[in-house]
This record gives C-alpha cells, sequence and structure tokens, in this order.
C-alpha cells in the first residue's frame, strides 16, 4: 500500500469525498479493510447525521425500548451503565453536525408520533449525572431540532457546547412563549462561539426568566445569521442588541403577531452589516432606513399585520409600492427583491400576479439599474 494512505488528514479527505458522492458503503468497506483506515473512515462517516435514531441505536436494545402503545415513543428501561456509554461514546465524539425531526413538525401536522417520551430527557439527566459529566456529542459544531418543546428544548440542554457554531432549534408549540429556561440557561453558562441562530418560536419574553444576559449570550458578537420572531424588533433590549451585532448579514424574521405594536424605534441603530432580511411587508417598510446596504430582501407576507385599520393589513398593490419606496429611498444596493405568497390566499394571489417579475428602476443617475420582482409560491419557498 503506498505510504500516502497512511496519512489520515489524506485519508479524512478521501473518505469525505465518498461520502459526499453517497458511496456510503464504500466508505465502510473501507473501514473494515484495514485498522490504519478505521478511525478516519469513521470519522468521515459519524460526521454529519440527520436522523436521531441512529444515535439511539448505540444504547442496548435491553436499555431503550419503543412503546408502541404510546404513539412509538423512544424510552428507558433501566438506568446505563459504564459499558453503556463506552460503545456510545466512541461513536458519539466523531459527529459534527446533526439535523433531525422529533416529532410532528408543526401543529397542523397528525399522525406523526413524538420521537422521546416525556421521560426520556429526565433519565438520560440522571444518568449524565451520575456516570458521565459531559455533554452529549463533544464535537458538536451544528445542531437543528424540530419537533415539540419537550423534546427539541430538553434535548438541546444536552447537546449544546462551547464548540457549537450553527444553533436552529423550531419547538413546534402553539403557544409561542413556550420554551424550557434549563436550555436558554445552558446557552449562557456554556456560551458557544455562535454564528448561525434561529430560534424561530422562542419569543422574547421567553428570555427574561432567564435574566437579561440571555439576550447576549444567545446572540454572540460572531453570529452572521439569525432567525428570531418579530418581536425581537419590539423589545427594547432585544432591539438595540440585535442591530449591535458587528457581523451580522441575514436576518430572518418570522411570525406577526404583535398587531398595531410598533416598533422600538428609538433604540434601533443602523446596521451597515446586513445584507439580507426576510420579513412581512409592513416590517421590511419601517426598518428599511435601518439597513442600508441591503442586496436581498424577501417578503414573507404581502399582509400589513402592524396597519392601524383592518382595509390598510389586506394585501394590496399599492401598499407593496409603499413598500418599494421605502427600499428605493434606503437601500441603493439592493439586488434582488423576492414576495411569497400564499396560493390559498386570493388577496395575496391577486397582487402576486399584478407584480410578478414587475420592472422597478432602481439606483439614481450613472447607477441607475432594473430590478424584476421575483413571485414565489409560500410552499416552493420553504
Amino acid at each position: 500500500m503506498h505510504r500516502a494512505l497512511y496519512v489520515c488528514e489524506l485519508l479524512r479527505a478521501i473518505f469525505d469525498s465518498l461520502i459526499s458522492d453517497n458511496a456510503e458503503q464504500s466508505t465502510l468497506s473501507a473501514a473494515c479493510a484495514t485498522t490504519i483506515w478505521l478511525e478516519p473512515a469513521l470519522d468521515s462517516l459519524w460526521r454529519e447525521i440527520d436522523d436521531f435514531k441512529i444515535l439511539l441505536k448505540l444504547w442496548p436494545a435491553d436499555a431503550l425500548t419503543r412503546d408502541s402503545a404510546t404513539g412509538g415513543y423512544y424510552r428507558f428501561v433501566r438506568p446505563l451503565d459504564r459499558l453503556d456509554w463506552a460503545r456510545f461514546d466512541f461513536y458519539a465524539k466523531r459527529v459534527r453536525g446533526l439535523s433531525a425531526t422529533l416529532g410532528r413538525p408543526c401543529e397542523s401536522f397528525e399522525g406523526m408520533p413524538d420521537l422521546l417520551h416525556d421521560t426520556f430527557c429526565t433519565d438520560l439527566g440522571k444518568s449524565m449525572t451520575e456516570i458521565r459529566r459531559a455533554v452529549l456529542l463533544p464535537n458538536l459544531r451544528a445542531l437543528e431540532l424540530q419537533g415539540p418543546v419537550c423534546s427539541t428544548t430538553h434535548l438541546a440542554t444536552f447537546l449544546i457546547n462551547n464548540r457549537l457554531q450553527k444553533l436552529h432549534i423550531s419547538p413546534s408549540s402553539g403557544d409561542m412563549h413556550c420554551a424550557d429556561h434549563t436550555f436558554l440557561r445552558t446557552i449562557i453558562q456554556r456560551k458557544p462561539p455562535l454564528r448561525s441562530v434561529a430560534l424561530p418560536n422562542v419569543r422574547v419574553s421567553a428570555f427574561y426568566p432567564c435574566g437579561s444576559t440571555a439576550v447576549t449570550s444567545s446572540y454572540p458578537p460572531t453570529v452572521t445569521s439569525i432567525a428570531i420572531p418579530d418581536d425581537a424588533f419590539r423589545d427594547k433590549t432585544f432591539a438595540a442588541h440585535i442591530t449591535s451585532l458587528p457581523c451580522l448579514e441575514n436576518i430572518r424574521l418570522t411570525s406577526y403577531y404583535s398587531l398595531g405594536v410598533d416598533f422600538a424605534h428609538h433604540t434601533l441603530r443602523p446596521l451597515p452589516s446586513l445584507r439580507s432580511l426576510t420579513a412581512g411587508r409592513g416590517t421590511v417598510r419601517k426598518l428599511a432606513r435601518y439597513f442600508p446596504n441591503l442586496t436581498r430582501v424577501t417578503i414573507s407576507t404581502l399582509y400589513d399585520y402592524d396597519a392601524p385599520t383592518e382595509e390598510e393589513m389586506q394585501p394590496s398593490f399599492d401598499g407593496f409600492m409603499e413598500t418599494v419606496e421605502a427600499l428605493k429611498a434606503s437601500c441603493k444596493h439592493l439586488q434582488k427583491l423576492k414576495v411569497v405568497w400564499d396560493k390559498d390566499d386570493e388577496m395575496e394571489e391577486e397582487v402576486a400576479t399584478c407584480i410578478r417579475d414587475m420592472p422597478l428602476c432602481w439606483g439614481q443617475r450613472d447607477e441607475r439599474r432594473e430590478l424584476c420582482v421575483k413571485v414565489e409560491e409560500m410552499e416552493e419557498a420553504e
């Protein structure tokens, strides 16, 4: 065998390439071929996990069961011992990215049972306290969880470490204020160097039982991308902090529930680093002047939920053009303008039909150029 194939860095690059080409079986065969290839091959195979059940299978079958009587929940039937953890840790140390759905993706979906029983995280926490004082995946860099609050936020407390760079948690709760405060306190204590944070269903009020430090700990200066509810700009503490992040390039605002409540304008600061904004029509119009260097804007709904009257709230061509004029006045470098509309909403469909591929003159004098409005149905955009 050529001596170059003894170099771990080179082997990892080869196996990573095989994984990216969906050749997992070839990588697995290489891991079994020689002990020299075992470690780098396993590192590549376990680098990205897209199903939490893969990790569940690392525990012995006699310790964990799936109870069909409760709709398919996984739960522990006996305490974990050191040998149980030894096998788990052998593979868990290799995981760099975890993306998983732990149950119903939203309240309107039925037929998909929650993955974890209510007692799962309690039993897991007890075992980790008594036997194993470490986070579940010590080298995790990216974490994406979607599902019920008790599964996503509780489980995240065992996964957040001081190396995590990407944290996307979407608890599917009808109560947008609902959040596990242990999860928020974990972020405060471990201070991960996050670059991308998405907590679209965790509203601002959920942070306050954890103290004001939750704001700066959840969105450290390293963050470049965030997805948060639109009430972030209605609260003076959040508004001041978010618009002071020096590296922030992308903001996606979700939900439109604070009808008639104005933004905390007196605490907002211009954010020259921001390049991309996704928000509703009225929100884009109000925030445009604070983000002068935007190059991409996505209007996520043609309704203006901040309008003073119901008539002004409805989708309309004039309302859309008001937002366009606000963008023209402040965002001279805009290159892409996209509108997302609901195909089941006749009023949005009517406006979307009028503005589809509509050319807009952008810029002044020598910099004047044409910008076309792109329109996408909500399902396509997602």
